[in-house]
């Protein structure tokens, strides 16, 4: 479904490719072209390739390709294309294996809670490297292993359009890797396989086990520093953002945990080793981590990567709707219902406001979002609205989210 965000988040993001030249000098930065004109009611930034380290540090295998950020939220792969985060769903979860993470007791309080969880996840963590063919353009990202006979989540942005993908496990070994399929344009979710059983496979959370200021706990490679872990809290739950024109991230975890380029496709676990988010978004700043980035829940990841790995893609649900939260937490404020969707068939308006769907009550817009990633494309559920004080009760069809919505 359409969704119009918190005011100020609104934004838009390019993906600029570039042929690598070699810096001038040994660990030098090479030097940065002016970013492109940006109008002014917007603030956009250039992440550029990350710059060579000093000599103590080992440079990532293949140089990271310079992009151009969203305007306020920024994409953190250094993939060689684009990509969307929204939502998707698919309720059958069909692993059919048993995660090698272990179990862990930590109390999230502590430096020492930190240093448990990083134990438990980092070996589940993969980095990727990706690049075009003949050699235009290259990039580095991160992954999280799905299931222990070679299936690995990643952000679409990270891998899409690339014609040469490898992962590097934890324990350094390198392998080939194809993407099976992605969620895109509903979804920032791509599957990538590689030919290896006995995969350590991540042990997954829900955001349904989250509370603002808890632990969480960041891990993937950014700049190409793979196995880096930081950590900070869940500052927030269930944000609805715009990057671009029809591209939305809906139902995100909003995390002070430092997340920078390279890290899109990593994992945000949390005191349990669980892993709870996939990282995907920052907003914009000089090209680093400025406090704020963005993850996808695993619940929506897990769904989509579930149905990739049995069809090769992802159909979202869609209701044909824009709207916000309205104040004191009173329902969804429809403000915009598209043309010959579900919503429109039947007899939603403008102005009307969402107090119930599927069965659970609802108070905000945000609600509206993390409620319909519940539910699955074909299936009807029933939507309670009020217009001019009047309770209605109408029931739509959900039908997959088209291109661009």
């Amino acid at each position: 479904m359409n969704e119009t965000p918190e005011s100020g988040w609104q934004a838009g993001r390019e993906t600029e490719r570039k042929r690598y030249s070699p810096p001038p000098a040994p660990w030098s930065p090479a030097p940065q072209a002016d970013p492109a004109p940006v109008p002014p009611e917007t603030v956009g930034y250039v992440i550029p390739p990350p710059p060579p380290p000093p000599p103590h540090v080992s440079p990532p295998r293949r140089p990271g390709r310079g992009i151009v950020a969203a305007l306020l939220a920024g994409l953190l792969g250094a993939g060689i294309g684009t990509g969307v985060t929204f939502v998707a769903l698919d309720d059958n979860n069909s692993t059919g294996l048993p995660s090698t993470a272990p179990v862990i007791n930590a109390n999230g309080r502590n430096l020492e809670a930190v240093a448990a969880v990083a134990k438990a996840v980092l070996p589940t963590i993969v980095r990727i490297d990706v690049s075009e063919a003949g050699g235009l353009g290259s990039g580095t990202g991160s992954g999280v292993i799905y299931r222990a006979d070679g299936y690995i989540i990643t952000n679409n942005h990270v891998v899409e359009g690339a014609s040469v993908i490898e992962v590097t496990l934890a324990s350094g070994q390198q392998l080939s890797a194809r993407v099976v399929g992605t969620a895109a344009p509903g979804a920032d979710i791509a599957v990538v396989k590689v030919d290896k059983t006995g995969l350590p496979a991540a042990r997954l959370g829900s955001i349904s086990e989250l509370e603002v200021g808890d632990l969480a706990v960041a891990m993937g490679s950014p700049f190409g520093l793979s196995g880096t872990v930081t950590a900070g809290v869940i500052s927030a739950l269930h944000r609805n953002i715009t990057l671009g024109p029809g591209e939305r991230f809906s139902d995100a975890i909003q995390t002070d945990a430092p997340i920078n380029p390279g890290n899109s496709g990593g994992a945000l676990a949390n005191a349990e080793g669980k892993v709870v988010g996939i990282n995907t978004a920052i907003v914009g700043g000089a090209g680093g981590n400025v406090g704020v980035g963005f993850a996808i829940p695993i619940d929506i990841a897990r769904r989509v990567t579930d149905q990739i790995i049995r069809t090769g893609k992802a159909a979202l649900p869609f209701i044909g709707i824009s709207g916000q939260n309205l104040p004191d937490d009173r329902g969804a404020l429809v403000q915009e219902v598209v043309s010959g969707g579900p919503a429109a068939g039947a007899g939603l308006q403008p102005g009307d406001i969402i107090v119930e769907l599927g069965g659970k009550q609802i108070h905000s817009m945000d609600e509206v979002i993390s409620t319909l990633i519940q539910h699955r494309v074909g299936e009807s559920i029933k939507i309670v609205y009020t217009r001019n004080g009047q309770r209605h009760t109408a029931t739509v069809k959900l039908v997959a989210r088209p291109a661009g919505s």
